[in-house]
């Protein structure tokens, strides 16, 4: 009789796969009983993560190739090394020239005073530094008195960035032109002065 039961259930089986796969019906999860029913997630999105701003939320990016106070600052300890070494070639790099006009002969002759005229000193450019108002030119000096720098120098107003310091004891300004690349000075008056300004 065991032979018999298991001929049968041998050719139930046979009997059973040969049957073509259109008309198997497809399986569902309550047949499969031996396997495990995993639950579905419920939310990808963890619950803690904040929603993404929308534009209007977002700052605006810094403008594209516009110099830096620390740039500034580091234009002006260049001029004053190179003015310490005496090195005038160098040091007539760092500045710009009033269009149309060609660089002075004796320009080491006035270069070299800019440190005895207290025009620039290492204890000035570090008050400047720390209490120095940085931006564009038109927004640390008047308006008019910065497109006057500008036009002296035959540059655009808007590529001109600065310096400034307004107290009681000492006034000191600083004024560049930035060509997309570097700094020019185009100012430096009074920055070795503020060392000498008393507590402000």
């Amino acid at each position: 009789m065991r032979i018999l039961l298991a001929s049968v259930l041998a050719l139930g089986l046979v009997l059973g796969c040969s049957k073509k796969k259109d008309e198997a019906p497809a399986p569902t999860p309550a047949s499969s009983a031996s396997k495990p029913t995993e639950p579905k997630p419920a939310d990808p999105t963890p619950v803690d993560e904040k929603p993404t701003p929308t534009e209007a939320d977002k700052p605006p990016p810094p403008a594209t190739g516009a110099p830096t106070k620390e740039a500034g600052i580091q234009r002006l300890k260049d001029v004053l090394a190179a003015l310490e070494a005496k090195d005038w070639d160098k040091t007539a790099s760092y500045f710009a020239f009033p269009a149309g006009k060609d660089r002075p002969k004796d320009l080491g002759d006035k270069l070299g005073k800019l440190i005895e005229l207290k025009e620039i000193s290492a204890k000035g450019i570090e008050i400047l530094e720390a209490k120095g108002k940085w931006g564009k030119l038109s927004e640390v000096f008047e308006p008019e008195r910065a497109a006057r720098f500008a036009e002296k120098f035959g540059v655009p107003v808007a590529d001109c960035w600065g310096f400034s310091v307004e107290g009681a004891s000492a006034n000191a300004s600083v004024g560049f032109h930035w060509d997309g690349k570097e700094l020019k000075l185009i100012r430096l008056n009074n920055v070795g002065k503020l060392e000498d300004a008393k507590g402000e």
